[in-house]
């Protein structure tokens, strides 16, 4: 999550530039900074808005959905490289045993079992490396796919222009809590959600 969130507020600042705004990241609490009276004004004629990230994402069902996923699919793997260690492990100790009791029938036997079993624990050890960039690549698509549906929505919904700037403030200190649209935008993200998950049944 804290990647997400780095990479909205990354977007967010970039957006500002562009007039729109957001990114999503598991960092900290999205706030505007604004001092007295004066700057709150000004910040509403500028029609300015920000999104607190943390709060949107852990109710974000979509979110919520591909990360109980990515979760299933790390167990599973995590369980079947596990049964092969396993497995692996029983060969070496019956390998051990068999070496302690001289039942193999020749050193060409032996040499020739040991590599086997060798080239089985390097298989698995690059087994257990293809995992770890899988599951790392699996999360890097999640997260885009998060950022895309959240930026794209905050374009759709700021269509009409209505806000300048719409900020992941993850490093300011305050925000005017009539500049928060994080309700807003959630509840809205859920809805189109939710109407995708029952067209598609």
């Amino acid at each position: 999550m804290k990647n997400i969130s780095l990479i909205i507020s990354i977007v967010l600042l970039i957006a500002v530039v562009y007039l729109f705004i957001d990114k999503f990241t598991g960092g900290k609490e999205t706030v505007v900074e604004v001092s007295n009276n004066d700057a709150v004004e000004s910040a509403n004629s500028s029609n300015i808005a920000y999104i607190k990230v943390d709060s949107l994402l852990i109710r974000y069902e979509l979110y919520l959905e591909l990360e109980e996923k990515l979760k299933k699919r790390k167990a599973t793997l995590e369980a079947q490289l596990i049964n092969k260690a396993a497995i692996l492990e029983k060969e070496f100790a019956d390998f051990q045993k068999k070496e302690q009791t001289g039942a193999f029938l020749s050193q060409e036997s032996y040499q020739s079992q040991a590599e086997t079993l060798m080239k089985k624990r390097e298989n698995l050890m690059a087994s257990e490396q293809d995992l770890t960039q899988q599951l790392y690549n699996e999360g890097l698509a999640m997260e885009q796919q998060i950022f895309d549906s959240i930026v794209n929505f905050i374009k759709e919904f700021n269509k009409d222009k209505k806000y300048a700037y719409v900020i992941n403030g993850g490093n300011l200190l305050y925000g005017e809590e009539a500049l928060n649209i994080t309700d807003t935008i959630l509840t809205s993200l859920n809805t189109r959600y939710n109407k995708q998950v029952t067209s598609a049944e």
